[in-house]
């Protein structure tokens, strides 16, 4: 038996489907009358809609915004990826060479689910990104074609880059979880998960 919905969650999820909806311009009829389209696009929209809310005060363009989202399939569990130095967005063109010594070098990693709970398996796959992106030479001699999009290889390989190409200069690197749903309680197994990620 699924739980009841409270009043925040309502508002909330009607309040997000209203922003959607808003947002339709082309197709809107026939994305609204199809149920499958319709879910498709919500949860698109709300991958965007969150890091849109999370990078806020980075002042990301839409473009930018758009670049990070990798949610589509073999994506670890990262619906969101973007990386960050001294609080610049780093792209595959970015000019690193005047970055001066004790970069920050941060990494967004976010999941969005349009749905009212939080799951284990996120956390699990969020290890399991983390041991693949921190391990440089796996990288080069494994082939993660089959368990990765190729955004987040893209994003994999221009993390590699930044870092490498920054490491005379003792960059430091934070990791930043996201895990945005509509949930509002968080069982005890989630919350063990999440700490142990810290």
């Amino acid at each position: 038996m699924s739980r009841k919905l409270d009043n925040t969650q309502i508002i909330t999820r009607e309040l997000i489907k209203k922003k959607f909806e808003e947002s339709l311009d082309t197709n809107k009829d026939e994305i609204i009358s199809n149920d499958n389209k319709y879910n498709q696009f919500l949860h698109d929209f709300f991958e965007n809609f969150s890091a849109s809310l999370i990078l806020k005060t980075l002042d990301l363009s839409d473009e930018e915004l758009e670049k990070g989202i990798v949610g589509k399939g073999n994506d670890g569990g990262c619906d969101g990826l973007y990386l960050f130095v001294n609080e610049e967005l780093v792209l595959d063109d970015t000019f690193l060479e005047n970055i001066k010594k004790n970069p920050i070098i941060d990494v967004y990693i976010i999941q969005s689910k349009f749905e009212t709970s939080f799951r284990e398996d996120v956390f699990h796959k969020w290890k399991t990104v983390i041991e693949n992106l921190m391990s440089l030479e796996s990288f080069k001699t494994k082939d993660f074609r089959n368990r990765y999009n190729n955004d987040v290889l893209e994003f994999f390989e221009r993390f590699h880059n930044t870092y490498l190409n920054l490491i005379t200069k003792s960059p430091t690197i934070n990791f930043k979880f996201y895990y945005v749903s509509l949930g509002n309680e968080v069982h005890d197994n989630v919350l063990q998960l999440a700490n142990e990620t810290k």
